[in-house]
């Protein structure tokens, strides 16, 4: 039984432990609700403390926090859910300066997708 699995084309991809971390990331509703809001996100823009203008990659963790739970304040189980999505590298955070920015990791979206296509060259178990 283990042979006819090993056979299988899922066990020799080696991103599956990647992919399979993704994919458990998403499995709880409030960070599958944060990937998708910053998935949807365009570019922004934010203003400087000078009065400056500039590009803003990603939405702010309190954006995130009014998003999910209408609430103003950040709590620890949503900086734990963006903890987790960083670490199944989902998303990154980038500090800008007394905010911490979040945004979609470009490609990473699309490899979950490829992920889920048919392998039409995998041998059947």
């Amino acid at each position: 039984m283990l042979q006819q699995l090993a056979n299988c084309a899922i066990l020799r991809d080696r991103d599956g432990d990647a992919l399979a971390r993704a994919f458990a990331a998403l499995g709880h509703p409030t960070r599958l609700a944060l990937y998708r809001f910053l998935l949807a996100q365009g570019d922004r823009i934010a203003l400087s403390p000078d009065g400056s203008v500039r590009p803003l990659k990603g939405s702010t963790v309190g954006d995130l926090c009014c998003q999910v739970s209408g609430s103003q304040r950040v709590t620890p189980n949503l900086s734990r859910h963006i903890r987790i999505l960083a670490e199944a590298g989902l998303i990154a955070t980038e500090r800008c300066g007394r905010h911490t920015v979040c945004r979609a990791i470009p490609g990473a979206a699309d490899a979950l997708r490829r992920a889920l296509e048919p392998d039409s060259g995998a041998t059947p178990c």
